[in-house]
C-alpha cells in the first residue's frame, strides 16, 4: 500500500511536470537565442523565458530563499565542510532546483540543493547554478523535495517531524491522515513521528547531532520512556547513550518496560504565593516555585508606580526600552 501511494504521488507529479513542459516548449527557441541575457539577468526571468528541463542559470545566492516546506530540516556540518572542499576543487557539478517567488520578484525558493547552497557559502562562493522549475502550489515544494530526498538520502524521523509541523502550521495540511496520504505511509507512523516534538528542546537538540540514529521506532521508545522519567536530564543521558553506544530499540523497550513496572514518582514543585496589597486592597500576587520559576501578576492603576516598577525590572534584567 505504501509503495503504491508513493508511486501514485510520483506519477501525479510527473503528469503536472509534463503539462508544464508542454506549456513552455514554445519558449525553447527564444531561450536558445538569448542565453546571455538569461544568464546575466536572473532577476528578470519569467516563466515565459525558460524551458524547465534544459535551462541552467547562475543566480546570486543572496537571491535564494530556503524552501519553507523543505522535507529536510537538519544538516550535518561535517557533510557541509566536505562538500565545500569538493566545490573548491571541482566546482558545482549538479545544478540546484529553484522556483520563482511570486510574492518576492527577483527571488527564488530553493526546492532542491540545500546542502549545495550551504557548501557553496562555506567555500566562499556567491552564485549557485540552478534549474528553474514551476509548481502549481506551495505543497508541491514539500512533495518534490520529499521524493528527491527519498531517491538519494532520506531525511530522518526528526526531519519529518519538523517538516510536517511546518505543513500543519502553514495550513497546507490539517490532519495526520492528510500527511499519511501525502507521502504514502500509515497514520500511526505519522503520529509516532510527530510525538517526537513533545520531547524537551534540550533533548531534541542532542538528537539533531546524529539524527540518522533515531529512526521512528527508536525515537518513539524515547518518547515513551520520557513520560515515565522524573527529569529531562535522564532522558538526555539516554539519548547520549544511543549516540555513544548505539543501543537498540529492543534495549530501549526493556528500559521502558522496567520503568513502567517500577515508575518513579515525579517530584512535585512546591509553590508559594505572596499577596500584593496596595492601599489596603489586594492588587495582585507574586508566585514562586522550587524549580526557580517566578511569576508576577499585578494591576497598577497608578501610572507612575507602574512605570517605576517596569523600569526597575528592565534595569535588573538588562531589558531595553519597550519600544525596542
Amino acid at each position: 500500500m505504501t509503495i503504491d501511494r508513493k508511486s501514485k504521488m510520483a506519477k501525479s507529479i510527473a503528469k503536472v511536470q509534463l503539462k508544464i513542459d508542454d506549456r513552455f516548449s514554445a519558449a525553447k527557441d527564444a531561450v536558445k537565442n538569448h542565453p546571455n541575457g538569461i544568464l546575466n539577468k536572473p532577476d528578470d526571468i519569467t516563466e515565459h523565458q525558460i524551458n524547465v528541463q534544459e535551462t541552467v542559470i547562475s543566480i546570486p545566492i543572496s537571491k535564494i530563499i530556503d524552501n519553507p516546506f523543505n522535507a529536510r530540516q537538519i544538516y550535518d556540518e561535517d557533510v557541509v565542510r566536505q562538500r565545500a572542499a569538493s566545490m573548491v576543487t571541482h566546482g558545482q557539478q549538479e545544478p540546484a532546483k529553484v522556483v520563482i517567488c511570486d510574492d518576492k520578484p527577483g527571488y527564488y525558493y530553493l526546492m532542491d540543493g540545500h546542502y549545495r547552497k550551504r557548501a557553496l557559502l562555506a567555500a566562499g562562493k556567491t552564485e549557485i547554478k540552478c534549474l528553474v522549475k514551476f509548481v502549481s502550489n506551495m505543497l508541491d515544494l514539500y512533495k518534490l523535495s520529499y521524493l528527491l530526498n527519498e531517491e538519494r538520502s532520506p531525511q530522518s524521523s526528526l526531519d519529518n517531524a519538523l517538516a510536517w509541523k511546518n505543513l500543519v502550521d502553514g495550513k497546507l495540511v490539517k490532519t495526520d491522515d492528510d500527511i499519511a496520504e501525502l507521502i504514502g505511509t500509515s497514520k500511526a507512523t505519522v503520529s509516532k513521528t510527530l510525538a517526537l516534538l513533545s520531547l524537551p528542546d534540550v533533548v531534541l537538540q542532542k538528537m539533531q547531532e546524529k539524527p540518522s540514529l533515531f529512526g521512528t521506532t527508536i525515537a518513539y521508545e524515547i518518547v515513551l520512556i520520557h513520560k515515565t522519567q522524573s527529569t529531562d536530564k535522564e532522558t538526555l543521558n539516554l539519548v547520549q547513550k544511543v549516540i555513544d553506544e548505539g543501543i537498540s530499540r529492543r534495549e530501549l523497550q526493556a528500559i521502558r518496560q522496567k520503568l513502567e513496572l517500577n515508575p518513579k514518582r515525579k517530584q512535585r514543585d512546591i509553590s508559594r504565593q505572596h499577596k500584593i496589597i496596595i492601599d489596603g486592597q489586594e492588587q495582585g500576587r507574586l508566585k514562586e516555585w522550587d524549580n526557580g520559576r517566578v511569576q508576577l501578576d499585578v494591576i497598577l492603576d497608578d501610572t507612575k508606580l507602574r512605570h517605576d516598577l517596569l523600569e526597575d525590572l528592565k534595569n535588573r534584567f538588562n531589558i531595553g526600552k519597550l519600544s525596542n
